[in-house]
């Protein structure tokens, strides 16, 4: 029979669908079950753009389905069009046993965790029609419905998490970041991507613990920091000589870094005991200067620095904005707080000037003045906007950042600023079971979400490319970089996916 339809005229093929229609509407014995469970969960599914050797990945998160379900999809783009249509006229009346059904072309499976996340590689092409679905590991049956996504375009796809990620957008190239395992020795990678084409060349780092990458203002060099081995590595892009860097210890491990708008100078920030930023020289390879940021009271001790921004005042003068930590010596409850520093100087100009207490800051970034901040609060669910005043003993005026979608600021974690757009983008852990987690896009003039984009599952760093307008995003569950350009950032545009 199949043979039979593969051979036949499109006339023969149509009539014979035609008759299984009617089979299909009547009582017939030899129709097979309904299916008995729901579809994947859509918000909780995605799909990659195909890599370099035309593989795209299917991501459930958790509970994307029933735990253990053998996970089926099927690309229509390569499946055999009759088979396709038979079955869903008459389902599962081609059933073939589990393992032969996978084994078809364009199927694959896979079978999902106790917590009902799977991932499912499949050949596929941009634009390509994807079918997920449930079913028996027995019979091969469908179990469940089927859901329907298409394979979209800027979602790059790996074989593991990535980290971070750096551009150089003059040449429009992505440094993609990997870390190691300091318990079996394995070190961190990095994978550059080109633009167009789509060519990835893969990188050893000399490090077990790599958790950053940063990109220099002048493009001319890149900048790592391993926390297993605590230091900085400086990498020259041109010599692509990551596995052997110039190193620079550090006292502590590394959190986040920024540059100086020479390039040669990077302030990092210290997970230590004394609230610790560094200052680099990275020509020399060595450490300048390193701030403690003390605490305004003594009941208060250091606990971390973490999240660290730079900008130019309007004066021209460049300004370093730090998020801290402080521990009470009594009942133990952490407050954060927010410092100012003079680059030129590298003394504290204002801070560490305490938050309300409850506030968590993720991520810390100047908007459009070196006087204001964004933070992202995850634990209360806010992003703010915190005005720093000129003297140290006026109070801080906080905007909290609005949004009409109910909902949408859930989980706000990582920022990047558009300072030329004057908008601020968000990363959310927000999904819903009818989209992945999302952008928020911010508008800084009225502190208001304006546009809500789904990116993927767990999105982790990102980074702002000004010069084409594009926005780049790590997404941990989903283990891809997706690339945003501005429209589809905006209201009323489309989404990638």
């Amino acid at each position: 029979m199949v043979h039979l339809m593969k051979q036949g005229s499109i006339l023969g093929l149509l009539a014979l669908l035609l008759g299984l229609g009617s089979l299909g509407c009547g009582n017939s014995s030899s129709s097979a079950p309904p299916v008995s469970i729901e579809a994947p969960v859509v918000g909780r599914v995605t799909v990659s753009s195909p890599d370099d050797e035309g593989l795209s990945l299917v991501t459930g998160d958790v509970e994307a389905v029933t735990a253990d379900s053998t996970i089926l999809v099927i690309n229509e783009e390569n499946s055999n069009l009759a088979l396709q249509l038979w079955n869903r006229l008459i389902p599962n009346a081609l059933a073939q046993s589990f393992p032969a059904r996978c084994s078809n072309t364009g199927h694959a499976c896979a079978q999902a965790d106790e917590d009902g996340a799977f991932t499912v590689e499949i050949e596929a092409e941009e634009d390509d029609f994807l079918r997920i679905l449930v079913i028996s590991v027995t019979t091969g049956n469908d179990l469940s419905d089927e859901t329907r996504k298409q394979v979209p375009r800027n979602f790059i796809h790996f074989a593991s998490q990535p980290l971070d990620v750096a551009v150089d957008p003059e040449d429009r190239l992505l440094y993609v970041l990997f870390g190691g395992n300091e318990t079996t020795g394995e070190n961190g990678r990095i994978v550059r991507l080109g633009a167009t084409p789509n060519t990835r060349t893969h990188f050893d780092f000399d490090g077990t613990g790599p958790t950053r990458i940063l990109m220099d203002p002048t493009q001319t060099r890149l900048l790592l920091l391993d926390e297993d081995e605590s230091f900085a590595a400086v990498v020259d892009p041109d010599q692509n000589n990551f596995d052997n860097p110039l190193k620079i210890s550090l006292s502590d491990p590394p959190v986040d870094a920024v540059f100086e708008s020479s390039g040669t100078i990077a302030w990092i920030t210290l997970n230590g005991s004394d609230n610790a930023i560094a200052v680099v020289d990275l020509e020399a390879g060595t450490v300048l200067q390193q701030i403690s940021l003390d605490s305004p009271f003594p009941i208060f001790d250091h606990d971390h620095s973490v999240e660290i921004d730079h900008a130019e005042n309007n004066d021209g003068d460049e300004i370093i904005v730090v998020s801290s930590g402080f521990r009470h010596q009594v009942n133990d409850t952490l407050r954060t707080a927010v410092s100012m520093i003079d680059v030129a100087t590298r003394t504290v100009l204002q801070g560490p000037r305490f938050l309300a207490a409850g506030v968590l800051i993720r991520d810390v970034a100047f908007t459009e003045e070196a006087s204001e901040v964004l933070i992202a609060d995850p634990l209360r669910d806010v992003i703010q906007e915190v005005l720093l005043p000129e003297e140290e003993t006026d109070s801080l005026e906080i905007t909290t950042v609005s949004a009409t979608n109910s909902g949408a600021i859930q989980n706000p974690r990582r920022i990047a600023i558009s300072a030329e757009n004057n908008l601020a983008f968000v990363t959310a852990k927000n999904g819903t079971t009818t989209r992945p987690d999302t952008i928020l896009t911010v508008d800084l003039d009225t502190a208001e979400v304006i546009d809500i984009t789904p990116v993927g599952l767990n999105p982790g760093r990102l980074i702002w490319d000004a010069e084409n307008e594009e926005l780049f995003v790590t997404c941990l569950r989903s283990r891809s970089v997706t690339r945003l350009p501005l429209s589809t950032l905006l209201p009323g545009n489309p989404d990638l996916f």
